[in-house]
């Protein structure tokens, strides 16, 4: 296998939270011009006719709810994540396409999962106490199951290669540390001070710059390769008067001043590059092509310069962007949606809608992370699968599928989603 693949089950890496502020409600995005012929067709469907005959199914056993991850001809499946739920933690591993079991290992019955990343022949398996203050990552041979070494921290990958882990210490402080992948042998280490943060740039599939901040608003960036200082730098705004809001998005470091106002500073030499007013309506930054992306909580974006700061375009409807090739993939509705919701294809230079994919819930691809299929729910239980094209701005149904699915995952045309009575369902559907 060439390059990591990573499930990450917390939210984002431990460090600053994005400050929320109330906004106003949005319009939809105009999806039904698209999706009214299709749920014409669909009415028969629901209206009692025979279903459609869909792809075989394999099922396995899992605990609900549980992790997976699709490598190849293996699944693996990590169970057991509620603390409460009374099931045992262990990996279970099958062989596709037919579901028989590979291997089992438990993990640590009091550990909560963190995440999964591989890196070549391993499997790195991240657990950590119920507090959140510890965690302890395993290395276990994808082909067995077999424990290869054990060291304290939470499992990052590094692009290009390489992994750290990231050590918290109650009261003093954490440490972010190289680790030979293959052994666990430490490498180079960044100590981060009490009360501060460590925050990552991702790019090519892993970290690929660390920025150690204290509470006093010291910066310094870090090469994950090989630990060297890249720049250093007093932010005054980062420290503990600040909202402690920090992301790294390509060459800008963006810094939130604790009122809804956002400065961008050059990376790496960290000399300010603009600043925004504040805004009271300001969410949380991300990366939407060669722009930056500054939404607005219940829904809105606008797509910022990341060398100037000047507003390139805006618009109330999406309330989530991501580059998907040279377009951008639109979601409309509140972020924390969790069913389907209206999809578009723009154009990141100007915003301008190039195709309304309809209502849908995007389902990404491992470990290519790209949206190749869309979920949604019909009106009797069924779920309906459809191919979303980047490049034609359009939808492909594919076939119906017995039962709805929130949670589902993808790689090379194998389908795999949690359903009830602790089960996963497999589909293959080449």
């Amino acid at each position: 296998m060439s390059g990591d693949v990573v499930i990450d089950l917390g939210e984002r890496p431990r460090g600053p939270e994005p400050e929320l502020f109330a906004g106003r409600p949005r319009p939809p995005a105009r999806w039904w011009r698209v999706a009214l012929p299709l749920l014409l067709a669909l009415g028969t469907l629901t209206a009692g006719a025979a279903p459609p005959t869909g792809p075989p199914t394999v099922t396995v056993p899992a605990t609900d709810p549980a992790d997976f991850l699709l490598l190849g001809d293996r699944l693996l499946v990590l169970q057991g994540l509620l603390p409460t739920d009374g099931a045992a933690r262990e990996m279970v591993a099958y062989r596709l396409p037919g579901g028989e079991p590979l291997w089992r290992r438990a993990l640590p019955d009091d550990d909560v999962p963190m995440g999964l990343t591989v890196h070549g022949d391993l499997l790195l398996v991240s657990t950590g106490s119920p507090d959140g203050e510890e965690a302890s990552t395993s290395a276990l041979t994808l082909d067995g199951g077999e424990p290869r070494w054990q060291r304290p921290g939470r499992a990052l990958p590094v692009a290009g290669g390489g992994v750290l882990l990231e050590t918290h210490r109650p009261g003093p402080g954490y440490t972010v540390r190289a680790v030979d992948p293959a052994t666990g042998e430490p490498g180079w280490a960044v100590p981060v001070a009490a009360e501060g943060f460590a925050a990552y740039r991702y790019a090519g599939g892993g970290v690929d710059l660390v920025a150690a901040v204290s509470p006093a608003g010291r910066v310094e960036l870090h090469d994950p390769a090989t630990g060297a200082r890249l720049g250093a730098a007093d932010l005054p705004s980062v420290g503990q008067a600040g909202n402690r809001y920090l992301e790294l998005i390509g060459d800008v470091l963006l810094v939130g001043d604790g009122t809804g106002g956002i400065a961008g500073y050059d990376v790496p030499s960290l000399r300010r590059r603009w600043a925004l007013p504040p805004d009271p309506q300001m969410g949380w930054a991300s990366p939407c092509g060669p722009g930056v992306c500054l939404h607005r909580p219940d829904a809105g974006v606008r797509v910022v310069d990341p060398a100037t700061g000047r507003t390139r375009w805006a618009d109330p409807r999406w309330s989530h962007l991501v580059l998907v090739g040279d377009r951008l993939l639109a979601e409309a509705g509140r972020p924390d949606d969790r069913e389907d919701r209206p999809l578009a294809v723009l154009d990141p230079a100007t915003g301008r809608v190039l195709g309304e994919l309809g209502r849908w819930q995007a389902l990404w691809e491992w470990p290519a992370a790209q949206p190749r299929y869309g979920l949604r729910r019909l009106a009797d239980g069924r779920m309906l699968l459809a191919e979303l094209d980047m490049a034609a701005a359009r939808t492909r149904v594919l076939t119906v599928l017995p039962s709805w699915a929130r949670r589902c995952g993808a790689q090379a045309g194998t389908l795999v989603c949690q359903a009830p009575e602790n089960t996963l369902r497999i589909w293959h559907l080449r």
